[in-house]
């Protein structure tokens, strides 16, 4: 299952597996971080930067993970706006 989180102060959402051992992120030019398994560096979670405003304005990047989110469920949105 995979863990959500959404830091409303900085406008960040995590997605990340259960643990699976420590990680180090390599963030893109788009703002995204994915963090990797030191050990394997199988993909283990994401941070979105400014994750609201991009949802808001239709802007998340396709992102090439080993699971699926959807950006638009209800779990997420209601992280985000309550």
């Amino acid at each position: 299952m995979l863990n959500l989180d959404y830091d409303k102060q900085f406008d960040i959402l995590y997605a990340r597996l259960p643990f699976c051992g420590h990680s180090y992120g390599e963030e893109d030019a788009d703002g995204i971080v994915t963090y990797h398994n030191i050990e394997n560096d199988s993909v283990t979670g994401v941070a979105i930067y400014s994750f609201k405003k991009r949802l808001e304005s239709g802007t998340i990047p396709k992102i090439e993970l080993p699971f699926s989110i959807d950006f638009l469920c209800s779990a997420i949105k209601k992280m985000v706006y309550t």
